[in-house]
């Protein structure tokens, strides 16, 4: 599964590139890739966090810069060889990308950020689908309810007991909450406990305040932190995520972790699910890994 969504996104960049001078659209692409044009758009805005056709345009403008300054062309040439429909629509979406004109750029031949061709090894490939490269962010503290149960790892691997907890959760106790902030967006509080052999496991609601809750619903409180964020696409539904799959996740977030200058700073990491956003064949999820900089280990000079 993972081969094949990974050579989609390969071939799809490809394609891209080839026919960057050429008229592109969503379906023209969709169907080169052999996937639907939902699918398509949905996995390209999920791991490059921008729409398909902006990225096509943002190729566009980088790919003229070159003709800017080592050619004689006129601009309207320029817009017309980048499938621009007229110069003016050119200049346009170059001073939004760029906030300087094409022909002030000519002149002053300064530093531009550019978009370069989207790299697929940043890709991970997994046993349902692909993860995307991590990004950095701040989230303020903020609180769960939920309910937990202690995963053993083997057991779950066979038995599947995460989703079984999930399922639970949402027919059973997700109804009750009342000061739910979203109650289409799902969190998996992942805990680290003593027994090396699991994990505590608390399937979650956002809310907006601690309340009184009736056991077995708890209040959990998140506290401010800088996370590190990777980003799970797969064809298949969220309740379809398997264990097999979350320990590939876990194994690249752990080998990326081993080569950075950040380490793990709570003992619990969050999984985080927007079902608005998921269907029968599609599913996003975010793993949230709460992370500071290692310490610096400064040895004086023999």
């Amino acid at each position: 599964m993972e081969t094949t969504q990974l050579q989609m996104v390969q071939n799809l960049i490809q394609v891209i590139e080839e026919n960057i001078r050429q008229e592109l659209d969503l379906d023209m692409l969709a169907e080169k890739t052999g996937f639907s044009k939902f699918y398509v758009h949905r996995l390209f805005r999920a791991l490059t966090g921008q729409s398909m056709m902006t990225y096509v345009r943002g190729r566009r403008l980088t790919l003229s810069l070159d003709d800017l300054v080592s050619t004689h062309l006129n601009i309207i040439d320029i817009a017309l060889g980048y499938h621009f429909s007229h110069e003016q629509s050119y200049i346009r979406a170059f001073k939004k990308q760029f906030h300087i004109t094409p022909a002030q750029y000519r002149r002053s031949h300064g530093e531009l950020p550019i978009v370069e061709k989207f790299d697929t090894a940043h890709l991970y490939g997994t046993e349902q689908g692909l993860m995307s490269a991590p990004h950095m962010c701040m989230i303020p503290r903020f609180y769960l309810q939920g309910i937990e149960r202690e995963i053993i790892h083997d057991h779950n691997y066979y038995h599947q007991d995460t989703n079984q907890l999930v399922s639970q959760w949402e027919k059973t106790y997700l109804k009750q909450i009342e000061n739910k902030v979203d109650e289409f967006v799902y969190f998996g509080l992942v805990q680290y406990n003593d027994n090396p052999r699991g994990r505590l496991y608390a399937a979650c609601t956002q809310v907006k305040t601690p309340g009184r809750v009736m056991d077995p619903v708890k209040n959990y409180t998140i506290p401010t932190n800088n996370y590190v964020s990777f980003r799970y696409v797969g064809m298949h539904s969220p309740y379809e995520i398997t264990f097999q799959t979350l320990l590939g996740l876990y194994e690249n977030i752990n080998a990326w972790k081993a080569e950075t200058s950040y380490q793990q700073a709570e003992q619990f990491h969050i999984e985080r699910v927007d079902l608005k956003k998921c269907s029968a064949g599609y599913c996003e999820m975010d793993i949230y890994v709460p992370i500071s900089s290692k310490p610096q280990t400064n040895k004086m000079p023999k």
